[in-house]
């Protein structure tokens, strides 16, 4: 056994078991790059065969031998062998959910790629490979990238040799640990712009050959679709490119298409494809005009369908017809760009009709509507015990499960959630447009059956108790019941944690409410690879840019005129009654709240654990451009001449780290959970932010506003999960745009001083809101009406 370290970590445990075992040794490598630990660990090596794991992987019970007695029956021809990989969640729980768990249902053999392309090996960690084919691929190994030229080097091996031929040992796992989604090996990859130009460049030489092998496709096609993923991720979109380098990776990437053909791309299986991803790659394999259909949803409560597809080139026309051959209308519809490395070639279409069709006419084309498939679900693994760990981990939350499922029949158990109306800002945190929303609704609209989701250990628990809200607390059996009866859900934020707590997860049924996404703020930088994936009933906005945005053509958002509704924020119209009652000049304070960045903090141990930030974080660039800010003298001087104070609201994330010693004394730090954000705003006359949506606020407060953002050139980068939007900060922003401390002291000493110097900031603001009222709840509890 040989251990290959990266430069700086700790070898003693390594050394000491080398100690005991002589046929073992201990390398160090020259970089930290996965490439460079393998290229290190074959030159300490003379075994015939060789593999790869990971320190945390683990291989199952007598995998090993069920290797060693493979290879001894192996062909002398079979460079690579597979082993049957089951993942370890973070909680050691073990499932059998790999993408090429299918490639063991014929149990153990010995495959030819020729004769079956979807037996391909991708997966390097669960490999062994003769050492003589993988030696020769060393120089090719790149340095410094990442485990993700892993598919490549496999395909590589297999090429080079007499025979395409994999072992596959279905009876020996390998266990693989599920690793957090923006870990530190790949934050290295995604750093550099040559890790993916390589990396495309690769694939491209792959399949450059005069006719290229079904199997060598599909190794290409892995390829594609894995970096077309991380495309799909916020926290691992290829930020290090200028316009340039991803034109050249597209074209590197529709190279690579154009030689493989439609017929792998629509066929290829290793691994999962989104319809998407899939239409993306015909697109680039020369598929024209509009591709298959989908019938992706039916609204239960209008008879409303939605039909989707992807096309290249000019919008088709369409037509929509019933079982009868009665032509549907169109009730909403719009285009969305599809864009991967800022370039677009296909486009989706999404086309609301009156009620569901049996046949969609694309371009002159009938598509039939396919049967409903079934549901798939993913086996849990067979291994000794697993099964059991499993059901012990989840017995009180099935025992709740169905508690809730045969509690709910009982109409005296549910009578008084009946036809309910949810309310939910953060599952630990009231305080936003939930709060608001069902503040107006009880008091202007009692008949409806309004209630507070909250935990019950939220600072605001006791608060809103206080004032008389109709509380359940979060994650309960009382939670889920709720949810079985209610009829809309009303909610500032998105996501699993939203719609479903953990228990009621395990209730296999579809919701009967109507989701209503109220929003934390006014979207200004592109959420779309979020949002898309949420399921949104009705969507509030609150400016026309914003709805726009979102609801109008050849934008990336996934949402038409029919979802999206232009109402204005619920916590707007507090805002609008605070401000008139605290004009500008009767204001003395300074706000300064800038958001945080991702970079400063270290991957999560966990999924939902915290995490933790770098130890270089006290003297980061954003540390001390705040700290500096915060301790300038001029700052302290202007709030003085007014009697007022400067309040420091650092991000939740950031709050808990930021240094107490860099906090001046003429300084008052503050939190979100500590202190109402908008009585903060209607006391300031000036917010002081970089990035913060908050300053649509401070916009509609008229307070006026002052971006600091010291790092401009790389907040949009790999330092933050930020991605640009239609909104320009000098073009549409609400303040003077700052780089450095003393423009941004001048233009905020300015603002504070001399109202006259924002008045073209101020008349922005005007023309950017759709409403300048109080009326932002009547209109969202309309529109819910209009069903």
């Amino acid at each position: 056994m040989v251990f290959v370290a990266a430069p700086g970590v700790d070898l003693g445990p390594a050394h000491a078991w080398c100690a005991a075992h002589p046929r073992s040794c201990v390398v160090e490598a020259a970089d930290a790059a996965t490439s460079e630990l393998r290229r290190a660990g074959l030159a300490a090596t003379t075994a015939e065969w060789v593999a790869f794991p990971r320190v945390d992987d683990r291989y199952g019970s007598d995998a090993l031998a069920a290797v060693s007695s493979f290879i001894a029956a192996a062909s002398e021809e079979l460079p690579v062998i597979g082993l049957n990989v089951v993942r370890a969640n973070e909680y050691g729980e073990l499932r059998d959910t790999h993408p090429s768990r299918y490639r063991f249902t014929g149990g153990t053999r010995t495959v030819d790629l020729r004769d079956e392309p979807s037996a391909l090996q991708t997966h390097l960690p669960s490999a062994f490979l003769r050492r003589s084919a993988v030696v020769d691929q060393v120089d090719w190994m790149p340095v410094p990238v990442s485990a993700s030229d892993d598919a490549l080097l496999l395909a590589r091996t297999s090429s080079a040799s007499d025979a395409p031929l994999v072992g596959l040992l279905a009876e020996a796992q390998f266990i693989e640990r599920v690793r957090p989604l923006a870990d530190e090996e790949f934050v290295r990859f995604r750093a550099e712009a040559r890790s993916y130009l390589h990396r495309v460049a690769a694939v491209r030489a792959l399949v450059d050959t005069d006719a290229v092998a079904e199997w060598l496709g599909w190794a290409a096609v892995h390829e594609l679709t894995g970096i077309l993923r991380h495309e799909r991720a916020t926290p691992r979109k290829a930020t290090a490119l200028d316009d340039d380098q991803k034109a050249q990776v597209v074209a590197d990437a529709v190279a690579v298409m154009r030689a493989v053909g439609p017929g792998v791309a629509a066929e290829y299986a290793a691994s999962f494809v989104s319809d998407e991803l899939r239409a993306v790659l015909a697109g680039w394999a020369g598929v024209s005009g509009p591709q298959e259909p989908r019938w992706t949803r039916v609204d239960a409560r209008t008879g409303h369908a939605l039909v989707r597809y992807f096309f290249e080139g000019e919008t088709p026309g369409e037509h929509f017809r019933d079982r009868r051959g009665r032509a549907l209308p169109i009730v909403a519809a719009k285009t969305r760009t599809v864009d991967f490395f800022a370039q677009t070639l296909v486009r989706e279409r999404l086309v609301w009709v009156e009620s569901e069709p049996s046949v969609a006419i694309l371009q002159g084309q009938e598509h039939t509507r396919p049967p409903a498939p079934p549901r798939p679900r993913g086996p849990i693994t067979s291994a000794p015990g697993v099964r059991a760990r499993l059901r012990a981990a989840r017995r009180s939350w099935l025992s709740r499960a169905s508690a809730v499922r045969v509690i709910s029949r009982v109409p005296l158990a549910t009578r008084r959630y009946q036809q309910a109306w949810v309310f939910m800002d953060r599952a630990n945190l009231a305080g936003d447009n939930a709060e608001h929303l069902y503040r107006w609704v009880r008091r202007h609209r009692p008949e409806i059956n309004a209630w507070f989701v909250l935990r019950q250990d939220s600072p605001d628990w006791r608060r809103l108790a206080a004032e008389g809200f109709r509380l359940v607390a979060y994650g309960t059996v009382e939670h889920q019941l709720l949810l079985h009866a209610a009829v809309e859900y009303l909610s500032s934020h998105a996501g699993v944690d939203v719609f479903r707590p953990r228990g009621d997860r395990l209730i296999a049924r579809d919701p009967r409410w109507r989701f209503t996404f109220l929003q934390h703020g006014v979207i200004h930088n592109d959420l779309s690879i979020w949002l898309n994936n949420q399921r949104l009933d009705l969507f509030v906005t609150s400016t026309n840019d914003e709805y726009a945005a979102i609801a109008g053509d050849d934008t990336p958002y996934a949402f038409t005129s029919r979802e999206v509704v232009l109402t204005g924020m619920p916590r707007h119209d507090e805002l609008r009654r605070l401000s008139v009652e605290r004009p500008w000049d009767e204001r003395s304070g300074i706000l300064i709240a800038p958001t945080w960045r991702n970079s400063l903090f270290l991957p999560a141990a966990r999924p939902g654990e915290p995490r933790m930030p770098h130890p270089d974080f006290a003297t980061s660039e954003y540390v001390t451009a705040i700290a500096a800010l915060l301790g300038d003298e001029r700052l302290r001087e202007a709030a003085e001449s007014m009697g007022g104070e400067i309040v420091f609201l650092p991000h939740p994330n950031i709050g808990a780290h930021f240094p107490a010693e860099l906090i001046p004394p003429h300084v008052r730090m503050t939190s979100y959970a500590r202190e109402n954000v908008q009585q903060l705003l209607t006391s300031s006359r000036v917010f002081v932010t970089d990035y913060s949506s908050v300053a649509f606020d401070a916009a509609y407060a008229d307070t006026a506003v002052v971006y600091f953002q010291f790092d401009a050139g790389s907040i949009f980068g790999s330092n933050h999960t930020l991605h640009e939007g239609y909104f320009d900060f000098e073009r549409d922003g609400f303040g003077a745009v700052a780089t450095t401390l003393d423009s941004a002291v001048d233009a905020l000493v300015s603002a504070f001083s001399d109202r006259e110097a924002t008045e073209l900031y101020r008349a922005r603001a005007q023309r950017t809101y759709a409403f300048w009222d109080d009326g932002a709840c009547e209109r969202i509890v309309r529109a819910l009406s209009r069903g």
